[in-house]
């Protein structure tokens, strides 16, 4: 056993090396520190939440334009964000973690190795939020909201859009529901005791820029609305033809959940909300056919009602006819009419068909189509005998 001695060397080394790698890797996954009780101070006493920077119970806009944002409720199919160009923080050129509502863009301040702590200002995980988790509520509307998160990390992050043909000089509101879970346990609810300060705050870019860095960008006052939907609004006055819509979050400290949650998103020229209009098309259709050979079709009717704010809905009944009752069939904006002349003698049959606004006080709040059908008498059948 003369190498013995070196043996032991070796495995010293060895035993050296691996306890190094193990502490490394113990203290990379140690989560970030919790903030002293004098920084803890510190951010509570420049702690706002958001009921508190609102005087007034704030309303989601509405103004001359119906809503301008494309998928303002975050629903429908989510897919994963394929940045162009490339970025570092998704080397595969795909954002595998950062699943998006259609029409949505994110955006995150990359982690600076020379600045940052390792739980400093990470790229969130952006997913849908789903209505079927009910302790407490995080989509508002509907069946999914936008979520991004954190985890023992703090970000500066949120999701954009961009919205063209709008009119420079002109105002514009923007309101969304928001609301923040922040924890550094497992409990649902945030702890008002205890949490990261995770802020929120939405701008817009009256240039259309998609730089959130930028000093263009006019911004609400950041702050707190936890484990509740709050509504954030702003407005400004569009300097280019595009705006930029952006819903921004931060947190002071790296809690172990820094979840963030939007829903609801509305965009919309400020100004006098235009009222409801309903539109009927056509109001006249018109058949012929013979005693003996009736006609039997159908036909649709487009019933539109612009400027719903009120979600309003129509009915359709028949208020005058002879012996010809077209049927009626009602599904979203179409009316569908059964037309049938079997049995009707020669002669000219009328039927008419009130179509009525929910509030009929609207414009083209009640109107009327007529269905009219022309009946000839058959010619006699001609036999011929041989």
């Amino acid at each position: 056993m003369k190498n013995k001695p070196l043996m032991i060397v070796l495995l010293m080394v060895v035993s050296f090396l691996l306890v190094s790698v193990l502490v490394s890797a113990d203290e990379d996954e140690k989560p970030a520190p919790y903030p002293t009780k004098a920084e803890y101070a510190e951010a509570e006493a420049d702690w706002v939440t958001l009921a508190e920077a609102s005087r007034d119970e704030p309303e989601e806009c509405t103004g001359a334009t119906d809503n301008l944002l494309s998928n303002p409720s975050f629903e429908g199919n989510y897919s994963d964000f394929v940045p162009d160009p490339p970025i570092p923080d998704c080397p595969w050129g795909v954002c595998f973690s950062a699943q998006m509502a259609d029409g949505w863009t994110p955006y995150w301040q990359s982690h600076n190795n020379d600045v940052d702590e390792g739980w400093e200002m990470l790229m969130p995980e952006y997913k849908p939020a789903t209505s079927d988790f009910t302790d407490p509520v995080r989509v508002h509307s509907g069946g999914r909201a936008q979520q991004l998160f954190t985890f023992y990390a703090t970000h500066r992050a949120g999701v954009y859009q961009q919205v063209y043909n709008v009119e420079a000089g002109q105002n514009y509101c923007l309101s969304v529901w928001g609301q923040a879970w922040s924890s550094y346990d497992d409990t649902p609810y945030t702890d008002p005791a205890n949490h990261g300060f995770l802020n929120q705050k939405i701008g817009i870019d009256p240039f259309g820029g998609r730089d959130f860095n930028s000093g263009n960008i006019e911004w609400t006052a950041a702050t707190t609305q936890y484990d509740e939907y709050g509504l954030f609004k702003i407005e400004v006055t569009a300097q280019s033809d595009t705006l930029t819509v952006f819903f921004n979050s931060q947190p002071s400290w790296a809690a172990k959940h820094n979840d963030v949650y939007w829903d609801d998103a509305v965009l919309v020229q400020a100004g006098v909300p235009l009222p409801p209009v309903m539109t009927v098309s056509p109001k006249w259709l018109a058949y012929t056919a013979e005693t003996a050979v009736p006609v039997q079709t159908s036909a649709e009717v487009s019933v539109v009602i612009e400027n719903n704010r009120d979600n309003l809905w129509y009915t359709a009944q028949l208020v005058n006819t002879s012996a010809f009752s077209p049927t009626l069939t009602i599904s979203g904006e179409t009316l569908t009419l059964g037309i049938d002349s079997t049995g009707l003698a020669a002669g000219i049959h009328q039927a008419t068909i009130e179509v009525a606004a929910s509030d009929p006080t609207i414009e083209g709040g009640r109107q009327y189509i007529t269905v009219q059908i022309d009946v000839a008498q058959s010619d006699p059948e001609v036999r011929l005998f041989s």
